[in-house]
């Protein structure tokens, strides 16, 4: 099976909810970020709006280290939602997930 991004967004929005994906760049932009989702696999993170698109929330729960998610970066907090990532993953690749947790 081909490890795609489309694929490891699947899995990223099943184990950390709804508007979570795991392809987000731009983040590190204080005022006005420009996120998009567009690249490659890096920022895990959710985006929502409020008003007509222009009052965004940005949730930062880590990042990629590598193109086949296997190997990911996690805040401490999304624990539970990194050991879910982890099952899915092995589950449908048949490979095991590297995770580091930090504060």
């Amino acid at each position: 099976m081909k490890i795609d991004k489309d694929l490891i967004n699947r899995l990223i929005t099943e184990s950390f909810g709804d508007l979570f994906r795991g392809d987000y760049n731009g983040l590190e932009k204080i005022f006005f970020p420009s996120i998009t989702n567009q690249g490659p696999l890096n920022q895990i993170a959710k985006k929502w709006f409020l008003i007509n698109g222009y009052v965004g929330f940005f949730e930062h729960a880590g990042f990629f280290k590598n193109q086949d998610g296997s190997s990911l970066t996690l805040r401490s907090k999304y624990r539970e939602a990194g050991e879910k990532y982890k099952s899915l993953y092995f589950d449908l690749l048949k490979k095991q997930v590297e995770i580091i947790y930090v504060d």
